[in-house]
């Protein structure tokens, strides 16, 4: 998984806010798409909720 200090910062923040434990939406973003396409479909979110639910670092 990639990412930087600010979403841990985010993170720390939702959690001592108690915003961590309440119902949330958030945007997909890609830089770039691959070559020859002019949008990007996101499928499967159903699936990243559940492997991310538990997940502790």
């Amino acid at each position: 998984m990639f990412t930087d200090h600010y979403e841990l910062t985010m993170l720390q923040a939702s959690l001592h806010s108690g915003a961590a434990h309440r119902r949330a939406v958030f945007e997909v973003f890609a830089r770039r798409l691959p070559d020859g396409r002019r949008y990007g479909v996101v499928a499967g979110t159903g699936r990243l909720l559940e492997g991310i639910a538990g997940f502790r670092f």
